[in-house]
């Protein structure tokens, strides 16, 4: 219901379709309950993500090197890869790569359907990934 009252345009805004839903019951309220209530999630994302980055850091370090550097070495280093992968536009690759990937799951679902529905009922038997031996129902 709130996302259909926000819009597509902004419905990737975090605090927009949170805006809407809150409106009902808090009415002029709904704002700053919907400001708080994102930046105090955005801070509890942010903040165990960097505590699992650095334990994950600190134990490859210690793995690899037989050296701690120390959690805030670790800290920092996760944020420069953030902020690297932030000034690439990651978010845009990984969008592209994941449409693709997406693509491909839904063409080869499509395959293994037509084949089991449309192929099966014809009597067509059917071949085997590898072998290319035909297999009989």
């Amino acid at each position: 219901m709130a996302l259909e009252a926000v819009g597509k345009t902004h419905a990737l805004e975090p605090i927009a379709p949170q805006v809407e839903a809150l409106k009902p019951w808090l009415g002029s309220v709904a704002l700053p309950a919907a400001a708080l209530f994102v930046v105090v999630s955005q801070i509890k994302i942010n903040v165990t993500n960097a505590y699992s980055g650095s334990l994950s850091w600190s134990n490859f370090f210690s793995r690899v090197t037989h050296k701690h550097p120390g959690r805030v070495c670790d800290i920092f280093l996760n944020l420069a890869i953030a902020l690297t992968l932030m000034e690439m536009n990651m978010f845009a690759a990984l969008n592209k790569l994941l449409g693709f990937y997406s693509n491909v799951g839904i063409a080869w679902i499509a395959a293994v359907a037509a084949d089991l529905v449309i192929n099966k009922r014809a009597g067509a038997p059917s071949t085997s990934s590898s072998s290319g031996r035909t297999c009989t129902p």
